[in-house]
């Protein structure tokens, strides 16, 4: 921040202290962050050893973060019926070093009810082709 006396001022030199005297120490990083970038405020945290983050929106992650652009945290969903490319998220863990080279996304809509209602639930054939025919699955 540029202003060592802070350091020293006894306001602020505890816990309690700050807490006592949170608009005065509100108000002295409020006068040092209103007039600089976010990014800039960040990095300077970040290379005095502070833990931050600039506050993001979704095109701030998708074009301007580089620790997600390193990671290659955003990709493209395969097409789905009706869907067509688009992107997304993509789970963040690396198996063996590497992440499944394409993601599907989610499946067609109810593509798994059947298998859903047989297998885990356990309705018989008969039981589904009533409720297809009831409409109750449509």
């Amino acid at each position: 921040m540029g202003r060592d006396a802070l350091a020293a001022d006894s306001r602020f030199a505890t816990h309690a202290a700050r807490i006592a005297n949170e608009d005065a120490l509100d108000a002295a990083i409020e006068a040092w962050t209103c007039t600089r970038d976010r990014y800039d405020i960040q990095n300077a945290c970040q290379a005095a050893g502070i833990a931050a983050g600039a506050v993001q929106d979704a095109a701030d992650l998708t074009g301007r973060d580089p620790n997600l652009a390193a990671r290659k945290f955003f990709g493209m969903a395969s097409p789905i019926e009706g869907w067509g490319e688009y992107g997304l998220d993509q789970f963040p863990a690396l198996f063996d070093g590497r992440r499944p080279d394409t993601y599907a996304g989610p499946g067609p809509f109810a593509a798994d009810t059947f298998d859903v209602l047989t297998e885990v639930l356990g309705i018989g054939d008969g039981e589904f082709a009533q409720l297809v025919d009831s409409g109750a699955l449509s």
